[in-house]
């Protein structure tokens, strides 16, 4: 027997899994948080995600539950939290349970005074685990209040501490220190580099895109061949493991073995955003057709499987379907053999690697691509089509349909760089949708300041941003003016940014808050900078500054910016993996970087041709006419001219493209 509760009335997929337990959940608000207080129970907090396989499994065993839901209920406030909805609530309780458990994931339970302070928690409890530990914090809350209440007072310390950033170097460091710090940090997380597999050593793994966008980076600048091959070799063995779908492309979350071979089957948007940036990247560099195969693929897979009418990116697919983790993707060899011709099972078995390396559980196959092959061929393509639409013939995993600004702006800055090796109309139809959709639906003003939604379902945009929708979003808008050089969404990144600035910026500590500095529903506004499978927003927003600053020479972003990484340089060497994004941006702030103008006649066209080339320090810029952009402004005019700037500083016009493109190569 179940009954409806109050999240029959959220529009999270997650939350609405949970609707009809037994358990009396309630949503994260404002006016639930009152309630809380004033009834004096202690809260129990769960987060999760819609995709997440051990939710699933924790709330078939314990929250469908009549015995646990009737503890649940006489005892506790319940409070039902979706992770992508929520990052502020998810970051402050994720770190109370690292620190009394040294780990983390989902789902989260966390317990807590009325007032918010935790004071226990853990991830996925078994069903007889679970029920001792809520009667035993029964005890502890109704007969040793002041033993929890000393603990919490505790574990708050230790949260707020985890903002502590190392004292910062001096004011008058110089450029070059900055840089050597990433020197010595490449040395130091090199050991940890899996040669032969890709990635980090060990299981499980994780794509970590950023980690492998700035080593792709360091070792183009550096004419280092040894980080070269091991980010070609990463990105090699992700796009021919089973964490990548070999059918219709996309990446799953992250493998659960050392050889990225059975993936944790889940797919989410913000994943596949970032890893076709970091493809389309590798494939300028290496001009690898593996790499570009990949790029086709996982374009389409975001445009036709993610991707609505209106022009809104979805969240996520499970990791089940029908109750199985990766029913979906897997095949029996028995059903290949029934559905596939002589010649195409033999072509399957030389491509898919189809042998005993490819088995996993119950005998299934996970298609792996066989990395000896070469390019995606015509006679590949049509088995790849024929399996494809064999598959759709089974249940698919179960879709997370919300909308979130900041994953949608990392769809569009991975379509935008995808758009840039593959010349495809229709993907550029797909992108410009993207855009309108954001800024029609998800931006809205206030005191001529523009403001954001985070989500957006059934026609509603709900929940303020945060600081890291702010971040991605200013980037990807940025990218968009660098694809087609529309000002004006130059100048609403340029707007979004002094929003962020004025909301969010702790000037006391120097970095950004996740929520709003106004925020008042959690008992610590954290600051997160450490980057990690998504970088962190401080990181982000750091390089957002920097750019913006080179567009409209904006002096109180760039000290702003300098400030930041200031902050951060002391403890890169020791964590290199946690701050790959902000070594992006000392590359940024502090290495040889160029703004280039283009002006004149079809300077636009003449200027899209650069996007051809992998020039990561190029700041790109580019008008047919006259613009009051700084950047732009009074170097305009009729015949096509190309400037090389740097700080602003520009040399005398050019007008051979090839004499300018091969400067640019030379000085990479």
């Amino acid at each position: 027997m179940t009954n409806s509760n109050e999240l029959s009335r959220e529009t999270s997929p997650y939350l609405l899994q949970h609707a009809n337990n037994p358990v009396q959940w309630h949503a994260w608000n404002t006016e639930n948080l009152k309630i809380a207080r004033e009834l004096g129970k202690p809260l129990l907090i769960s987060i999760g995600y819609s995709a997440c396989h051990w939710c699933h499994v924790m709330e078939h065993e314990s929250f469908e539950d009549l015995e646990v839901a009737e503890i649940l209920n006489q005892n506790f406030y319940c409070i039902k939290v979706d992770r992508e909805e929520r990052p502020d609530v998810d970051q402050l309780y994720m770190a109370a349970v690292q620190i009394i458990t040294r780990r983390g994931g989902w789902p989260l339970n966390c317990f807590a005074f009325p007032d918010g302070r935790p004071f226990h928690g853990g991830t996925y409890f078994r069903k007889d685990d679970f029920i001792r530990v809520l009667n035993a914090i029964t005890r502890e809350f109704t007969g040793n209040r002041e033993k929890l209440e000393d603990f919490a007072r505790r574990l708050s310390s230790a949260i707020r501490s985890n903002d502590d950033l190392p004292a910062a170097v001096s004011v008058n460091t110089l450029p070059q220190e900055f840089l050597n710090k990433v020197d010595e940090a490449i040395i130091q997380w090199s050991p940890s580099f899996d040669l032969r597999d890709g990635g980090m050593s060990g299981a499980p793994k994780f794509p970590m895109p950023n980690n492998l966008s700035f080593l792709l980076r360091y070792g183009f600048k550096r004419e280092n061949q040894a980080v070269l091959d091991f980010v070609r070799t990463s990105l090699i063995r992700m796009a021919c493991g089973g964490i990548y779908d070999q059918l219709e492309g996309g990446f799953a979350r992250y493998s659960v073995d050392a050889l990225w071979k059975v993936p944790h089957f889940e797919k989410m948007l913000y994943d596949n955003g970032q890893l076709l940036s970091l493809y389309s990247d590798a494939f300028l560099v290496f001009k690898d057709e593996v790499f570009r195969d990949v790029v086709r693929q996982t374009a389409e897979f975001l445009v036709q499987q993610y991707q609505d009418k209106s022009g809104n990116f979805f969240s996520a697919y499970d990791a089940d379907s029908e109750g199985e983790e990766g029913k979906y993707y897997v095949w029996k060899p028995e059903e290949l053999e029934s559905i596939l011709s002589d010649d195409e099972l033999r072509l399957a078995k030389l491509y898919f690697r189809l042998g005993d390396e490819s088995l996993w559980e119950h005998g299934n196959y996970v298609l792996q691509r066989n990395p000896e092959f070469g390019p995606i061929t015509p006679e590949v393509n049509a088995l790849l089509t024929k399996l494809s639409r064999i598959r759709k013939n089974r249940i698919p995993p179960a879709l997370d349909d919300k909308t979130i600004t900041s994953w949608n702006a990392m769809a569009l800055s991975g379509l935008i760089s995808a758009s840039r090796i593959l010349g495809n109309r229709s993907l550029d139809v797909s992108i410009n949708n993207s855009l309108d959709f954001i800024l029609q639906n998800q931006i809205r003003f206030e005191n001529n300041r523009p403001l954001l939604w985070r989500t957006y379902k059934n026609g509603e945009s709900r929940i303020e941003a945060f600081l890291e929708d702010y971040a991605f979003l200013i980037d990807a808008l940025i990218s968009s003016y660098e694809w087609n050089f529309n000002e004006e969404r130059l100048r609403m990144a340029r707007d979004l940014a002094h929003s962020v600035v004025a909301l969010f910026y702790d000037g006391s500590r120097g970095m950004f808050t996740t929520s709003q500095l106004d925020s008042t529903d959690l008992v610590h506004n954290g600051i997160e900078y450490f980057d990690n499978v998504i970088p962190s927003a401080n990181s982000v927003m750091c390089r957002n500054l920097i750019k913006l600053d080179k567009y409209f020479d904006l002096p109180h972003f760039r000290n702003s910016a300098d400030e930041m990484l200031r902050k951060i340089a002391p403890g890169i060497a020791q964590y290199a993996s946690g701050y790959s994004n902000w070594m992006h941006a000392i590359f940024d702030q502090y290495d040889s970087g160029t703004e280039l103008v283009v002006t004149g006649a079809n300077a636009i066209n003449a200027a899209k041709d650069f996007r051809k080339y992998y020039l990561p320090d190029v700041v790109l810029a580019a008008s047919n006419s006259s613009s009051e952009i700084p950047l732009l402004k009074d170097r305009t005019g009729d015949s096509l001219q190309f400037y090389l700037c740097t700080n602003r500083a520009c040399g005398l016009p050019l007008t051979d493209k090839t004499e300018v493109l091969n400067s640019l190569l030379n000085t990479a």
